[in-house]
């Protein structure tokens, strides 16, 4: 059990208490209803969606018979951007202290052998490569999602990719075509898009085209 002793600013919601231990925030069905319109068709899709006055939030049904919505799956429109950080403590909660130490084990195997890839040590377990292997491949993902990936792995198997080189293609314009190209004749035309209003030029026998940005279209602007 949780005791809450404050509250926060729920956005499109309102106030709601919270806890700092915890990541999610738990609404009851009365509490969305009296703010929002709710509506659920289970013939359709198996999700309570709540109408907001820009958008619709869907909730959808866990394995564990509760409906939930992800942060995460905010819309990109809506210009919000989130990290969700997991700590080892905060993984350790989900398991018994034997799996736990199990998983530890593990991990202890796995530095062992020379840090194998997590698929080359399931099989070295499976294909019973070691005698009296009390490891199992259960607790090979035990620890992977307790511990995470190995940081020692990542850095030393991380190679680090030779660049493209650098090379200058800058030349000098010849004196002559200089000369020849000293009067520029310019066309100009005007087009639209995507509302923006944009001038492209192009010149003659050069044929080297610009295109450029126009806050109005006046004769002045142009």
């Amino acid at each position: 059990m949780i005791h809450s002793t404050k509250k926060c600013e729920v956005p499109l919601f309102g106030q709601a208490w919270f806890n700092l231990k915890s990541i999610t925030k738990i609404i009851s069905m009365s509490e969305m209803v009296d703010k929002y319109h709710v509506t659920y068709d289970s013939q359709k899709e198996d999700t309570f969606v709540v109408h907001l006055p820009t958008k619709d939030i869907k909730f959808k049904h866990s394995i564990n018979g509760l409906y939930f919505y992800k942060p995460t799956e905010i819309q990109q429109n809506d210009n919000v951007k989130m990290q969700l950080l997991s700590s080892l403590e905060d993984n350790k909660r989900f398991y018994s202290s034997q799996q736990f130490e199990h998983a530890k084990k593990a991990c202890n195997l796995y530095h062992a052998l020379g840090h194998p890839s997590i698929p080359d040590m399931r099989e070295i377990i499976r294909m019973n490569m070691i005698t009296n292997n009390p490891i199992t491949t259960k607790d090979v993902d035990l620890a992977e999602r307790i511990f995470g990936t190995d940081r020692g792995t990542i850095k030393g198997k991380t190679t680090r990719r030779k660049p493209i080189p650098v090379v200058e293609d800058m030349i000098d314009i010849p004196s002559e075509l200089v000369q020849v190209q000293e009067d520029v004749i310019l066309t100009l035309d005007g087009m639209t898009v995507n509302s923006l209003k944009i001038l492209t030029t192009i010149s003659k026998h050069l044929y080297y085209r610009t295109a450029h940005y126009m806050p109005s279209t006046t004769a002045e602007s142009y």
